[in-house]
């Protein structure tokens, strides 16, 4: 059995992994839901059990997993803990795109809906971007229909709402027609709302959709989390739901998709790696690009493990740049922080979006960035630029101190406080 959780952080790296596997609570998941420890690493899973053993102070981790196998709130409760709900509207925009193109060159009529499935759907985003996608190419309200599924309970219960905060739009503004601004939350139009049919599944049911195929698929980021038996599972449910001459979305940490050989029929997207130094250039520096559609990071009590599962799965790593490139970054970084030291902070921003227009994978020079605009008071673009270098360097600790920061002013007290958690079991790991 896993230790107390206060004394985890006395573990070695070898004991905790050791722990953490044998954990009745770990061992329950992998078998119901496929998890695969490894896939979040030891200690953010040691972060969720010491989680879970505060919620339910006095009682082992045995009584925990064995609650959780006869009750379903429980079952629902312990899977919160560990799923990871982090997503944004129009994530991965290129797929969008290829879905523009692939229901023109249907010409899709109105004989038959469209079916679209969303797995994972998080807390609405993917599903929300779907609709909304369908929408402005053409296809009506009826026209096409969306299934939406999560094991999470609480996501759908977020996603059912279809609301979403400014950050979910990763820097731009939401769209009038599809969004309507009411207490500070964006609300899906109702009719698009309508289009989607959340459930809450959980992908080892060997009875999931008997019956039913789709002619698109978005099934992103959910491998990366599933050890090998439950990958194949996955497949093969797949295999068998996809209509002929379906369209395949995955992740960016997901480019097989794991079909030992192609899918007859079937159109396989890949996603391009969403810190590759060609896919930045081609999209720019975020900072001048149309402000239609995207998403702001959405962090989530767990948004460090997708991090670093896309950083161990990554399927074409960054290299290191030359030293004198890299000399070169230095060099103008320190420019950068000249110019604000001097008062020139226009000076100082534009030195910066050159220099990230060139290294878009230097994380210094987005957390500079992020505070620049943090002291002009413009706030979002503080958050686009500290949420990517919370992406590229997810441990750096004053990154982590001014989003906290930058939340709290913005009003959302209950995500700075995760942040603040977050640093806090940082700093005490470090």
């Amino acid at each position: 059995m896993l230790r107390d959780p206060l004394t985890l952080d006395a573990l070695t790296s070898q004991e905790l992994s050791d722990s953490v596997r044998s954990n009745p609570v770990v061992k329950f998941l992998q078998t119901r839901t496929g998890l695969e420890p490894e896939s979040l690493g030891a200690r953010v899973i040691s972060d969720c059990l010491s989680d879970l053993a505060r919620e339910f102070p006095g009682r082992s981790f045995t009584a925990i997993a064995l609650s959780a196998q006869q009750d379903r709130e429980m079952f629902d409760r312990v899977v919160g803990h560990f799923s990871v709900n982090e997503s944004w509207l129009f994530r991965n925009p290129e797929q969008f795109a290829e879905l523009r193109v692939f229901v023109q060159a249907r010409a899709w009529c109105s004989d038959r809906p469209l079916k679209v499935l969303s797995l994972p759907c998080a807390c609405g985003e993917e599903p929300a971007s779907i609709a909304i996608t369908l929408q402005e190419v053409g296809l009506l309200p009826g026209a096409f229909s969306i299934i939406a599924g999560d094991l999470d309970s609480n996501a759908l219960s977020k996603a059912r709402k279809g609301t979403f905060g400014l950050s979910a739009f990763r820097g731009a503004f939401p769209d009038p027609r599809w969004f309507e601004l009411r207490d500070q939350q964006y609300i899906l139009s109702p009719s698009l709302l309508a289009r989607i049919e959340y459930r809450q599944i959980n992908v080892l049911d060997t009875n999931l959709f008997q019956g039913e195929q789709f002619d698109v698929i978005f099934c992103r980021n959910l491998l990366i989390y599933l050890h090998g038996d439950a990958r194949a599972h996955v497949v093969q449910l797949l295999r068998r739901v996809a209509a002929p001459g379906a369209l395949v979305f995955t992740g960016t940490a997901e480019p097989s998709l794991s079909f030992d050989e192609p899918l007859k029929g079937v159109s396989h997207i890949i996603s391009s790696s969403t810190s590759s130094l060609r896919g930045a250039k081609q999209r720019g520096n975020p900072f001048s690009m149309p402000t239609k559609q995207g998403g702001l990071l959405r962090s989530t009590r767990n948004d460090e493990a997708e991090h670093a599962a896309k950083a161990a799965l990554k399927p074409v790593p960054e290299p290191e740049p030359d030293p004198d490139i890299a000399s070169g970054w230095r060099n103008c970084l320190a420019r950068a922080e000249q110019h604000a030291n001097d008062g020139d902070l226009p000076g100082a921003c534009l030195t910066l979006d050159q220099l990230l227009d060139e290294a878009p994978t230097y994380a210094e020079a987005w957390y500079l960035r992020g505070v620049l605009a943090s002291a002009q008071n413009d706030l979002l673009r503080a958050e686009i630029a500290l949420d990517r270098a919370a992406y590229l360097d997810p441990s750096h600790a004053p990154t982590l101190r001014l989003r906290a920061e930058l939340a709290r002013r913005g009003g959302d007290t209950a995500h700075a406080d995760r942040i603040r958690a977050r640093l806090k079991r940082r700093e005490g790991v470090q």
